[in-house]
């Protein structure tokens, strides 16, 4: 999914990008929870998107939110890193 809103952003079609971030957004929250780090990636990339169609309100409380989904991390996982830890 990442690399299609990829493509669809680079084409300006920032709705299209936007919808497919949001879905995946939503399915990584209920599937892998809010604090996962993939979850923090795909909400960071939803912060950078709306930041570059300038709705910075919005792309601020996205940041805030993935930053305190950050907070919440592992040591070992504030890195970005995607997988689980056990």
């Amino acid at each position: 999914m990442g690399n299609l809103a990829d493509v669809f952003t680079a084409e300006g079609q920032y709705a299209e990008a936007e919808q497919l971030v949001r879905q995946t957004l939503e399915t990584e929250r209920r599937t892998l929870g809010p604090e996962h780090s993939d979850t923090l990636v795909t909400s960071q990339g939803l912060g950078m998107l709306l930041k570059r169609e300038k709705r910075y309100a919005e792309a601020e409380g996205t940041f805030r939110q993935t930053l305190e989904g950050r907070r919440g991390l592992r040591p070992g996982l504030r890195s970005g890193a995607r997988g689980q830890a056990g």
